[in-house]
């Protein structure tokens, strides 16, 4: 730890006085000395630097921040300290008393505030994210207070604002263009603070599982592509079981599998990976194959669409390819990677008795959508060359 400054020691600690007189320039000027010498203290340096007066000063900033939540100040100086004493290892009584003073709902409230800044509000993700991470009964209580919704609805309106900003910068010149890399950037830090908050909300909870799976079907189907590819990052890693907490990981379904369509049909190729890496990672549930392979099948064999014909009777081509198209030739592209990658032919055989493999023929006969039928076809032989237990002359029989 850095040498302490005593001026500010002895003001913190034997003159309060300083900053309940001083105005907000002074309070900020004190707000950065602390964040220079105390930044990264364990509870008991605290408290040792303060002379066990950290509590009041810890109290004083707690109780500005509620005042100034409903503003448009500049919030970031107060969340910042606020995290250094929710995160103060060796005990969590610094933790509780933010909790007291300052109140989750109010951390919480300032992710969806509209009259607060993007820099305020990930301070405020990140104290979420320390909160959580104390322990289950502090996951609950952030859940309580609706943490996972307002995590979705912050990602929504940043990936709305960063949507905008690009396309403007689009519309630019070269300075408009570097604008919008910026913003690209900022939204990619973002989705990074979130996706850390909605795993510390997800981890060994599960009496408000629901809740938290809500919100991240909600951010898969109809958000930006930032809050689609955090959901993804979110579920593919709450499928897997976590060693150092020993938490139960989700089990896939149906639904879930259904919840990838947008992300395979997104326009982003980012968003299409993340869409083929979660249905991957639910392919490492033996328990989720059969759901799995019905999805696809359904995907593979859409209902029926003939082009529209002109009054003459002659059939016309579409303005632009049906979204079911796009779907089938999605999921043999995917088929055809995931196929490649598998150790065994295990999921393939449930895959082609579900009627997979017939799928597959059937996008091959799509006249209509090239990429349908190649994919498809390549899937096909693929997967005839992988999986050598099926009996590929009769797959009626499979």
């Amino acid at each position: 730890m850095p040498a302490v400054d005593r001026t500010l020691s002895d003001l913190l600690r034997g003159h309060l006085q300083a900053w309940d007189k001083g105005n907000r320039g002074t309070r900020g000027r004190i707000l950065v000395k602390f964040l220079e010498h105390f930044d990264r203290c364990t509870e008991p340096e605290l408290e040792r630097e303060f002379a066990n007066g950290a509590s009041l000063f810890l109290a004083r900033v707690g109780a500005w921040l509620r005042l100034n939540a409903d503003s448009q100040s500049d919030l970031v100086l107060p969340l910042r300290v606020l995290s250094v004493f929710v995160g103060a290892s060796s005990g969590k009584r610094f933790l509780r008393e933010v909790i007291e003073v300052v109140g989750i709902h109010t951390v919480v409230e300032l992710l969806t505030s509209k009259l607060v800044d993007e820099d305020s509000k990930e301070w405020a993700a990140v104290i979420i994210t320390q909160i959580s991470s104390a322990g289950r009964p502090y996951r609950e209580a952030v859940c309580k207070h609706g943490g996972p919704e307002a995590v979705r609805l912050w990602l929504r309106s940043s990936g709305e604002q960063g949507q905008d900003t690009a396309q403007s910068g689009a519309a630019a010149n070269t300075i408009g263009n570097d604008a919008a890399a910026a913003g690209r950037g900022n939204l990619n830090q973002i989705g990074d603070k979130a996706a850390r908050c909605l795993l510390s909300l997800a981890r060994n909870n599960p009496y408000y599982s629901n809740q938290i799976r809500e919100a991240l079907m909600a951010m898969l189907t109809g958000g930006h592509s930032t809050s689609q590819m955090t959901a993804s990052r979110v579920i593919r890693l709450i499928l897997q079981p976590d060693p150092a907490d020993g938490s139960v990981p989700w089990q896939p379904d149906a639904q879930l599998v259904q919840s990838s369509r947008d992300l395979l049909l997104s326009a982003e190729v980012n968003v299409q990976h993340e869409g083929s890496e979660m249905i991957r990672s639910m392919i490492l549930h033996s328990s989720a194959w059969v759901d799995v392979s019905l999805v696809l099948r359904d995907w593979l064999r859409p209902m029926r669409i003939e082009p529209p014909m002109d009054e003459t009777g002659v059939r016309q081509a579409f303005e632009s390819t049906p979204t079911e198209w796009l779907l089938q030739a999605a999921t043999a592209k995917l088929i055809l990677s995931m196929v490649a990658s598998l150790e065994d032919d295990d999921f393939m055989v449930v895959f082609t008795k579900q009627g997979g493999a017939i799928a597959l023929l059937t996008a091959m006969a799509n006249v209509h959508h090239d990429s349908s039928r190649l994919l498809a076809a390549q899937a096909f032989n693929v997967c005839r060359i992988q999986a050598h237990s099926i009996d590929w002359q009769n797959l009626q029989s499979c």
